[in-house]
């Protein structure tokens, strides 16, 4: 009987602990992302960078919506609406990875744009624009949506286990392509060659500066 107990006991803590655990991530994560939302929504006329991190957020907080809370939810009742119903299973995953993709590519978006605004060159900083903003997030949202695609179709529910699982050909489509590529080396090479060319061109904005300043003082 003491094994059962403390068996009893320790999957009672655990249960507890990741019951709380999604509570604090939820409740930080959408409140984090709400502010931000705020923040970048009265930046819209002033900040073009700010449209890219504005939809970022929302995409984030929809993915908090989709992710923890039916994680909560699965914990507390021990079924997160997945595993009964197959088109919600589907949709679902369809909507996280959509979600990430927006999210991910919209702060690569924010990145590019710091560097547009930046350049010493004219023809570079009239790309930030809000048209070309517009027309950038509208096209990065279509484009997740058809890279998400394959979720509609491999997703579904095991009839043995009652879970949402998805096909081995899609999982090699999301560990090599989709997570590996699109959401991971892709993002990352983007990012740090827009960062590195953001520094150049500020370094290479402010070194005259520098220059007069010291023969000011020399004179």
């Amino acid at each position: 009987m003491s094994q059962i107990a403390t068996i009893n006991t320790l999957n009672y803590i655990r249960t507890q602990t990741r019951l709380y655990g999604y509570i604090v991530i939820f409740v930080t994560g959408s409140v984090g992302n709400t502010l931000n939302i705020f923040i970048f929504a009265t930046k819209l006329k002033e900040s073009v960078c700010s449209r890219y991190l504005l939809v970022g957020d929302v995409s984030n907080n929809i993915c908090l919506l989709i992710t923890i809370l039916p994680a909560i939810i699965g914990v507390i009742y021990g079924k997160k609406g997945t595993e009964s119903s197959v088109a919600w299973c589907k949709i679902d995953n369809y909507l996280i990875d959509v979600c990430y993709l927006t999210s991910t590519w919209t702060l690569c978006l924010a990145s590019v744009d710091r560097y547009l605004c930046s350049s010493r060159q004219a023809s570079h900083r009239k790309w930030s624009s809000v048209k070309v903003a517009n027309w950038s997030i509208f096209v990065i949202i279509i484009v997740s949506m058809c890279l998400a695609i394959p979720d509609l179709p491999y997703w579904y529910i095991d009839s043995g286990s009652r879970t949402c699982v998805s096909s081995e050909t899609y999982r090699r489509y999301l560990t090599y392509f989709l997570f590996s590529c699109m959401m991971t080396v892709a993002p990352l090479f983007v990012l740090s060659i827009a960062g590195y060319k953001t520094y150049y061109s500020l370094r290479a904005s402010i070194y005259p500066v520098e220059v007069v300043t010291r023969n000011a003082r020399r004179q």
